[in-house]
């Protein structure tokens, strides 16, 4: 599934790999068939190659659609999700993510493929109740994500923010444990010339972390988030305001801004909150 994610790729590769999927649904699981039967023909139908019906205008007009990345990674994922529910088997469902976990060094040089990779493990993680499996995953990602690359970035945090939808507590230790462990500076050596981190690689993880925390934010359960906001996230983020270097840093703090922005709006959490320590969060964006 990781690599259909990206159907353009590999020389068109999307529609083979979803034939070959429709083919082997029932060595998956009996349970997944039927959801796969009628929900890949879509797919393919999606991609311009479902359509037999010789309409040589319709043909065209669908081939000037702008194509919407985002709209096909969210159809699949969707469907990974509902066959998920199907499914129903804890063991089953932790085993997938356990094999998707084990691709993503193969995506080392692939940045998209790693994104979505990210991206179906995370909801993977968040169906499974099984915390050591959520706790060895999430750690797997920040082990392998690249804080210097954009798009493996938004890929972590849109999934620890998946995650959190069901484990929120856990990730949020996991993000206190990112932050005390990769953004300490270390020095070693006389006079501590040599460095472990460097002061670049520091800023970078600083700006994933305040990726996740805005994902997570906005994607956990609003009765849940209320109680976590100011206590535990704003508290952790509030810091690195002041002290932000990079601008590729102050991005996505601003985009982590805006996800807290979104998380708190009324119409999002459905019931009255008192953001306590609104001015000094606003005093930040001067």
């Amino acid at each position: 599934m990781v690599l259909v994610g990206h159907p353009k790729n590999g020389r068109d590769r999307g529609i083979h790999l979803l034939n070959l999927m429709k083919s082997i649904s029932p060595n998956l699981d009996d349970s997944i068939v039927g959801l796969w039967d009628a929900v890949i023909p879509k797919l393919i139908s999606y991609l311009g190659a479902g359509s037999e019906s010789g309409d040589e205008e319709e043909e065209k007009s669908a081939e000037a659609e702008k194509w919407s990345q985002k709209n096909w990674e969210d159809l699949l994922l969707k469907m990974l999700s509902k066959s998920l529910d199907v499914v129903d088997k804890e063991e089953w469902i932790a085993d997938l993510g356990v094999a998707i976990g084990q691709q993503i060094p193969l995506y080392a040089n692939y940045v998209e493929e790693r994104n979505f990779a990210f991206k179906c493990l995370g909801i993977i993680m968040r169906k499974s109740s099984k915390k050591d499996f959520v706790e060895k995953h999430l750690e797997l990602i920040f082990n392998t994500v690249k804080h210097v690359d954009q798009i493996e970035r938004e890929g972590c945090a849109i999934a620890v923010g998946y995650v959190a939808s069901s484990h929120l507590d856990t990730v949020l230790a996991r993000l206190e444990k990112v932050a005390k462990n990769d953004m300490t500076k270390k020095s070693s050596g006389i006079l501590g010339i040599l460095k472990d981190k460097s002061e670049v690689n520091v800023e970078q993880v600083k700006a994933t972390l305040m990726l996740c925390y805005g994902f997570v934010a906005l994607y956990s359960p609003p009765s849940l988030i209320i109680s976590r906001m100011e206590a535990t996230i704003l508290r952790s983020i509030s810091p690195y305001y002041p002290t932000v270097k990079e601008t590729n840093v102050k991005q996505n703090l601003i985009r982590c801004t805006d996800l807290i922005a979104q998380a708190l709006n009324p119409s999002h959490l459905e019931q009255e909150y008192r953001f306590t320590t609104r001015g000094e969060f606003l005093s930040h964006m001067e």
